[in-house]
């Protein structure tokens, strides 16, 4: 016969073994949910990217057609410093003055900040060997990348005005 203190042995070491074996398959379900979770996750943050680059590109496509069409229609009527001041103009009476996270600026191929509708503080200033925090030349990079036939990418650290810090922007860079 088996003993009272055996058959306690017996049930304590299988209530232990059924908590182990439970924790050990709880745990395994956590750990494949949470993987699960991270990836889904990851998708939604490279769609959610690729989307707003999209929304960017497409943005300043935009705006160089009309560039384009301003700079074409007026040519031969006013200067060239009437056309980009025009220009300058209709796109600071273009934009939603209430949205600081999208807008255009503008830099002539030497650097110089010709147009930027947040702050005008730089406005005429030569930024081409501006260096963000990350050590990048910023402006230096933009003039390179839109100088490329269909342009480009350009991520860096900058000042963010809706959060009023300096942060992790992208932009697209296209030359006219």
């Amino acid at each position: 016969m088996i003993k009272a203190k055996s058959l306690y042995h017996l049930i304590l070491y299988s209530i232990i073994f059924i908590i182990i074996l439970t924790s050990s398959f709880t745990f395994i379900i956590i750990e494949n949910a949470f993987d699960e979770f991270q990836e889904k996750i990851e998708i939604i943050k490279t769609d959610f990217e690729n989307k707003q680059k999209d929304i960017i590109k497409a943005e300043i496509k935009r705006t160089l057609k009309f560039v384009s069409y301003y700079h074409e229609t007026y040519k031969n009527i006013k200067s060239e410093k009437e056309i980009q001041d025009g220009i300058l103009y209709a796109l600071e009476h273009m934009r939603d003055k209430k949205d600081l996270s999208e807008y255009i600026f503008i830099y002539d191929f030497d650097g110089t900040s010709i147009y930027y509708p947040i702050s005008d503080k730089n406005i005429g200033k030569n930024l081409y060997e501006f260096t963000d925090a990350s050590g990048k030349k910023v402006v230096k990079e933009i003039i390179q990348i839109s100088q490329k036939k269909k342009g480009g990418f350009v991520q860096y650290i900058w000042y963010k005005p809706e959060i009023q810090k300096e942060a992790l922007k992208i932009s697209y860079s296209l030359s006219y």
